[in-house]
């Protein structure tokens, strides 16, 4: 995962177990060293931070980064309608779009059109303007 903010990147491998009633990530430095540990389990996130250097992204927008990315359709448009959030998905495109109630653009998630070279989803921030970079690894 690539984060840039503020002119400024960072890189950092997750491994991440989702299960029905959880999410737990590990954030590691390039190098494999633990940044900080995220679970939620439907109440308050719940972040340790492993080491004392400042990290650029803060975990909770990772999180609902991840939700964006992967969360059902059906899930997230429930979740999204509470905080008065729309998403719309246009499956040409492939990409998820969460909107405010007066259509102004906060998130855009794309994914990669093709399954060939790039398996790379890009989530563009517009209100708090930062762009996440998320590839998956093969086994």
């Amino acid at each position: 995962m690539t984060g840039e903010y503020d002119n400024q990147t960072t890189s950092m491998r997750f491994e991440i177990d989702i299960t029905p009633d959880r999410l737990t990530a590990v954030a590691l430095s390039p190098l494999g060293i633990t940044l900080f540990t995220l679970e939620h389990d439907g109440g308050e996130p719940i972040i340790n931070q492993i080491t004392s250097d400042q990290i650029i992204l803060d975990p909770k927008y990772i999180l609902f980064d991840l939700y964006m990315a992967y969360w059902p359709t059906a899930v997230l448009h429930n979740a999204l309608g509470k905080h008065g959030l729309k998403l719309h998905e246009d499956h040409k495109t492939k990409k998820r779009i969460i909107l405010t109630l007066s259509d102004e653009k906060l998130v855009e998630v794309m994914y990669p059109v093709t399954q060939i070279g790039s398996e790379e989803i890009v989530i563009q921030h517009y209100a708090l303007p930062y762009r996440l970079n998320i590839k998956s690894l093969k086994d």
